[in-house]
């Protein structure tokens, strides 16, 4: 599940002015335009319910994961 995630913020950082590309996958990501401070169009996003509840499902894994790598880095000595 974190390669999804992974592959998603891979193309929102690379993502050049100009070029199509769609930031909401699944559902996860909603956007809407409006005005920045400095009263210039700007395109906000913000996390749907959706994509709270895969963000948590996503930090659980990920904290599992790095559970286990901790252990394999460290042997011998206990996680309290």
């Amino acid at each position: 599940m974190a390669h999804r995630w992974m592959q998603w913020l891979r193309v929102a950082v690379l993502h050049r002015p100009g070029q199509p590309v769609s930031l909401s996958p699944r559902g996860w990501i909603a956007s809407e335009w409006g005005l920045s401070e400095n009263n210039r169009k700007a395109k906000y996003y913000r996390l749907t319910s959706a994509g709270r509840r895969q963000l948590e499902r996503e930090t659980q894994d990920w904290e599992q994961m790095t559970g286990i790598l901790a252990r394999f880095l460290s042997p011998g000595k206990e996680r309290a």
